[in-house]
């Protein structure tokens, strides 16, 4: 698998090759691929993606960052942008949790610590505090035993009738900052919700068709 399929890459004939501009990026080995999808239809998510062209021929051009943002569609003035850098020190995001993350829901990932290790915990953008470089600080809550996201799947839907492996497939797809649709059965019958992670409040949020 390479590196565009590994961020998400999924149609690639909507790779836009970025013009270099000036000589400084005339002669240099690094390249920009633009890159545009669509996760709802309320908003458009862009990525540029930054790679360094190698000088092996065996060895493919390496990505090395991810400037990504999410517009509204009905409010220009309603973008988000968030530089995501893949190297040792830090997780490795898919373009599909990048956009989770601008959304402002919780990503489950490694994150390598200075001593050594890495810490299991989800990840939330803070839209109230930015760094110099313009990037939104990330708050950090831990997982495992702190947050088990499939314990509190079952916690929260003991009293009605999902499939495990549904639900094992569900919290997976929580992991990775997705709100999912599900369809639960009460005294009431079938209605279908939609769910996400809060590891914050250490609880699954629960939201109903307009919210």
């Amino acid at each position: 698998m390479g590196v565009l399929e590994e961020i998400g890459v999924l149609d690639r004939s909507r790779l836009i090759r970025i013009k270099p501009v000036g000589r400084a990026e005339l002669a240099s080995r690094e390249y920009r691929l633009q890159y545009n999808q669509w996760f709802d239809s309320k908003s458009v998510f862009t990525a540029i993606l930054y790679f360094i062209q190698s000088q092996d021929r065996d060895r493919p051009d390496a990505l090395w960052k991810i400037d990504a943002s999410v517009r509204r569609i009905d409010d220009d003035s309603c973008e988000r942008r968030q530089s995501f850098y893949i190297n040792k020190n830090a997780p490795f995001y898919t373009l599909r949790e990048a956009y989770n993350l601008l959304q402002g829901r919780y990503v489950l990932k490694d994150h390598p610590l200075k001593a050594g290790g890495v810490l299991r915990a989800w990840a939330q953008l803070d839209f109230e505090h930015t760094y110099f470089s313009g990037n939104y600080a990330t708050n950090l809550y831990r997982g495992g035993r702190y947050y088990d996201v499939k314990a509190e799947l079952k916690k929260e839907f003991s009293n009605k009738k999902i499939d495990p492996v549904a639900l094992i497939t569900l919290a997976n797809s929580l992991e990775q900052g997705n709100r999912e649709r599900t369809t639960i059965r009460g005294e009431n019958g079938a209605q279908w919700v939609y769910v996400q992670a809060n590891p914050k409040d250490r609880k699954i949020d629960i939201l109903r068709p307009t919210e």
